[in-house]
């Protein structure tokens, strides 16, 4: 692992930097045009939409829009999980919303990625960390290239910025459904297992189980809320968490959940037994037997 880090920070990865500049040009354009918007609406308010207070003023106090969560001292929130919810009772809330994500993709990707293109290699190096993130997982920094967004149209319009060298062309491999496959095997659940190895669609395999309906009577909605199980109930997701991702009663959540393991006892069994074991030993451990210590286990 160390060689093949070594030389992946050591060849490094060619970058675009024109495209960034253009792009880092084309939103400042934006965030301006956001900016002006929003001040309008202000009207005589002093308003830095990266201010906190003066955003809240704004929506709380001269708009009156409904409030949401406070911070810890007090204050409205003005965090994105408390503005979210506040998207149709103002444009203003959705301008606020993309003014922060532009300029944090502005401040964080568009202006230092090409300042640190190494002017010898004409590539960008970052460095990968082993030995850092509690979970075992490889950190990466100066710059993070682990973590170029992708969801949105401007990430995916970043991510053109990397590039092959010319006469070489980059592949994208992913492992299809890695997570589910290994639960599969730790926990030996029998019905994931012969699930994966007639090529069935997973989530929809676990939607006709937790919705008790045959496997062509599976409908997208069902799909999507399967997926939303599957995963969630692997990393310990309560019903309580479900319903609120769902929108849907509790009883209903806690309903889904049940039929879930009952469709997949083994897993049932994986997650007690190692919850039991960690009350014991104060560890986890992987299948190639890295521990990771969990002092707090409940």
């Amino acid at each position: 692992m160390q060689l093949v880090l070594a030389d992946m920070e050591s060849k490094g990865i060619t970058l675009d930097s024109a495209l960034l500049r253009a792009q880092a040009s084309t939103l400042a354009k934006q965030l301006e045009h956001l900016e002006n918007s929003v001040r309008d609406i202000a009207e005589n308010l002093l308003m830095n939409l990266n201010s906190r207070d003066q955003v809240a003023e704004l929506l709380y106090d001269k708009l009156k829009l409904q409030a949401g969560k406070k911070t810890t001292t007090g204050k409205q929130s003005t965090a994105v999980g408390s503005l979210e919810p506040l998207r149709d009772q103002h444009p203003v809330v959705a301008m606020i919303l993309d003014y922060r994500e532009l300029a944090k993709l502005k401040s964080t990707y568009l202006d230092p990625l090409p300042k640190l293109v190494n002017s010898k290699t004409g590539r960008l190096h970052t460095t990968f960390q082993q030995t850092i993130a509690a979970t075992g997982r490889l950190s990466s920094i100066n710059p993070n290239l682990q973590n170029i967004p992708v969801r949105t149209d401007v990430g995916r319009e970043i991510r053109k910025a990397f590039i092959a060298p010319l006469g070489h062309t980059l592949l994208v491999a992913d492992y299809s459904q890695i997570e589910l496959r290994v639960l599969a095997h730790i926990a030996d659940e029998p019905a994931l297992i012969e699930a994966f190895q007639r090529g069935e669609d997973i989530h929809a395999r676990t939607a006709a189980r937790v919705f008790g309906v045959d496997m062509n009577a599976v409908q997208p909605d069902m799909r999507r809320v399967a997926k939303i199980i599957n995963f969630g109930v692997l990393y310990g997701m309560s019903a309580h968490r479900l319903t609120n991702e769902l929108s849907i009663e509790y009883a209903e959540a806690e309903a889904f959940i049940k039929n879930y393991f009952a469709g997949y006892p083994r897993v049932r069994h994986y997650i007690d037994s190692t919850l039991e074991s960690c009350r014991k030993t104060g560890y986890v451990e992987t299948l190639l037997g890295r521990r990771r210590m969990i002092a707090d286990i409940k």
